[in-house]
């Protein structure tokens, strides 16, 4: 989190502006790949987008409160939906404990840094399944995006 600081909970991600289509982009090695000559950069027609937030990616809906007061109060019931889907699900007593022990501590980060967040929705367009916080770093050209830890189901490829 900003400053190094980590947040018992939470996990980040930063993002980054990356090219999109299928255009040739020129690494910058002259002809040495078949590519444009040595003073030749990347072509300005080529899309950019972020890689974490941007069509082609997660497809993140933009998700505005009205108030920090609305967000206290859907932050508070997600945590209590979560608890309950982990131990509907059958997670470890003692996962449920240490996530509830992390709450307050991720809550009260989010509250405090509202104003600097943006909300969104994943595609499943359900804000009971949990949003994405982002934000920008200190003189961050691309936002960070942050997750509730046990708000996600691990899946190993």
């Amino acid at each position: 989190m900003e400053g190094g600081e980590e947040v018992p909970g939470l996990f980040e991600v930063d993002s980054a502006m990356v090219a999109v289509g299928g255009g040739d982009i020129d690494i910058g090695c002259g002809n040495a790949f078949g590519g444009a000559g040595d003073d030749e950069g990347a072509d300005d027609a080529t899309q950019k987008e972020n890689n974490v937030s941007g069509p082609s990616s997660f497809a993140y809906t933009a998700m505005p409160f009205s108030s920090k007061g609305e967000f206290k109060s859907w932050v508070k019931d997600y945590v209590r939906n979560v608890r309950q889907a982990l131990k509907g699900s059958g997670v470890a007593v003692e996962d449920i404990k240490k996530f509830m022990e992390e709450a307050p501590t991720f809550v009260k980060w989010l509250v405090d840094k509202y104003d600097d967040l943006e909300f969104f929705m994943s595609k499943s367009m359900n804000p009971d399944a949990g949003l994405i916080f982002s934000y920008y770093k200190e003189g961050a050209h691309c936002p960070t995006f942050v997750y509730v830890k046990s708000g996600y189901k691990v899946v190993k490829f």
